[in-house]
């Protein structure tokens, strides 16, 4: 069943296993194996060394365009979801075209993680923000008018909403979504706090109150003693 090996590394390991356990008249196929072994892990090590410097190359162009972006603005809005799901692709069938198999192979080359990754690193060494905001219908809702419509994205780039009559870009439409969805959130935080820091304010100013309180309670009390002691001296006195 040799011809039906797909992995070069099983034939690789018959040639180790052979060498060790020799028999008469294997010295031809023997020395044939371990030169087509020797040639292919020659190769393997060109690959490798190949693919490691175009994977240096790529995070180094990443690494400048997400320092170039973090010079030119305050804030990184990104999507929360998880890219592993992402990474996985769509199942084959036999419905799959052309597109989804190109769009499955180049969704492993462009290293979404690694252009993220950078991203964040970039905004948080010069103290820039970073946001992330939910990532459900944000290629269907239209930012124009808030309507959700399922359409076809992969063949519809550009999209004319049903409700306002508005033509926009898919991935434009996207990126206003989440501007949105950040600016809301922004919104609701600030909210939060200062209703927060009102609630402790109020708690301080009654606190604050109960203390003049019991300060002007002992002073009356003190008081009303340094007038009986007063009275007491005074009748002495008279005695």
């Amino acid at each position: 069943h040799l011809e039906t090996w797909r992995s070069q590394a099983r034939l690789a390991a018959l040639a180790r296993l052979w060498a060790k356990n020799r028999f008469a008249g294997d010295e031809e196929i023997l020395g044939k194996l371990e030169a087509w072994r020797y040639h292919d892990h020659h190769l393997w090590s060109w690959q490798e060394g190949e693919r490691g410097n175009s994977l240096r190359h790529r995070r180094e162009v990443y690494r400048c365009f997400a320092a170039k972006m973090a010079d030119s603005y305050d804030e990184l809005v990104l999507e929360k979801f998880d890219l592993s799901a992402m990474a996985l692709g769509k199942p084959a069938d036999a419905q799959s075209d052309i597109v989804d198999k190109k769009a499955n192979s180049v969704r492993h080359l462009v290293g979404v993680s690694t252009l993220r990754n950078a991203l964040i690193n970039a905004f948080c060494v010069r103290g820039r923000k970073v946001t992330h905001v939910p990532a459900y219908d944000t290629t269907r809702t239209c930012n124009m008018c808030g309507f959700v419509e399922t359409f076809d994205a992969k063949h519809e780039i550009e999209h004319t909403c049903s409700e306002c009559n508005q033509t926009w870009d898919q991935d434009d439409n996207a990126a206003q979504n989440l501007l949105d969805r950040a600016d809301e959130m922004e919104r609701e935080r600030r909210s939060t706090a200062q209703k927060e820091g009102s609630a402790r304010d109020e708690g301080k100013a009654q606190k604050d109150e109960q203390i003049k309180a019991s300060r002007w309670i002992r002073a009356k009390q003190q008081a009303r003693e340094n007038a009986l002691r007063r009275a007491a001296r005074d009748s002495a006195a008279n005695v």
